[in-house]
């Protein structure tokens, strides 16, 4: 119990001192990084702009009405705004550190090694900066009462969303390894940024064939279409939380297990 304990404050420790360490750095060179709101702002309006050219010809798409539409822009946005600043900047950190023997210094840290380079970047000031603007104007947008939300089935959508995020996390991760044998991953790594991008397409939308590939396969859709539809009520919330739950514990798992197998085969640049 005692080494359980104290395994666990290591790692809120660690979590600890990275979110530090990245405050200071953002902090230090925050003033060159304002092209990043510009940009995402942009693209939020391209995203509204696509949901009025829409709905001006169609009153609802896949059982969705405008309002909900926006709601799940919403959650869409709020899950690539996570992955985006947590899991992408400590991915591209990792490719590069293996690519340039860099990982040597982080593994002789007295440190869980898979742990410190999952959260070794922890930019809570970039998501501010950049994510704030663009879901301020999405809640504005969307009309909350006459969304038919549940106490209930918002926190199995909350839940989900988390997994979906762990998931996601992990299916990426997996995607980088490729860089211990080959020095270099980046191209496969882009993969992430085409598997994701159907934020636009609403869960009850797809065919079945694709909502188990895009679910249990490539988890994307745990990140915003399944949380949206559980939230609304339009799927049962207790079967999608427990396959939420068995497909990112497959795919933590995955992660640990390819992270030793990489591991075994880096090259020290020493």
């Amino acid at each position: 119990m005692k080494e359980l304990v104290s395994k666990i404050k290591m790692r809120l420790n660690i979590l600890r001192v990275n979110t530090v360490n990245t405050f200071q750095g953002e902090t230090a060179y925050f003033g060159n990084n304002w092209g990043n709101i510009l940009s995402t702002f942009l693209y939020t309006v391209v995203q509204i702009l696509f949901v009025q050219v829409l709905y001006s010809q169609i009153n609802t798409f896949a059982g969705y009405d405008k309002n909900q539409m926006y709601f799940l822009l919403f959650v869409s946005q709020l899950g690539f705004y996570t992955n985006w600043t947590w899991g992408e900047v400590n991915h591209r950190l990792l490719i590069e550190d293996v690519r340039r023997g860099i990982l040597d210094f982080l593994l002789v840290l007295p440190v869980p090694s898979l742990w410190y380079v999952t959260f070794r970047k922890i930019p809570l000031l970039t998501i501010a900066r950049d994510a704030l603007p663009n879901l301020v104007l999405l809640a504005w947008l969307i009309n909350w009462a006459h969304l038919p939300l549940v106490v209930g089935n918002v926190v199995l959508a909350v839940l989900i969303f988390i997994l979906g995020i762990i998931a996601w996390e992990s299916f990426c991760f997996l995607l980088l390894l490729p860089v211990f044998w080959h020095g270099e991953s980046k191209q496969i790594y882009s993969l992430c940024y085409v598997l994701r991008d159907n934020e636009n397409v609403p869960w009850e939308g797809y065919r079945p064939v694709f909502q188990f590939t895009f679910s249990v396969i490539v988890p994307t859709l745990f990140m915003a279409m399944i949380p949206v539809s559980v939230a609304l009520g339009k799927v049962d919330g207790w079967p999608m939380f427990s396959l939420a739950v068995a497909v990112a514990t497959v795919f933590v798992i995955l992660k640990k297990i390819f992270w030793k197998i990489a591991l075994k085969n880096y090259t020290s640049a020493s």
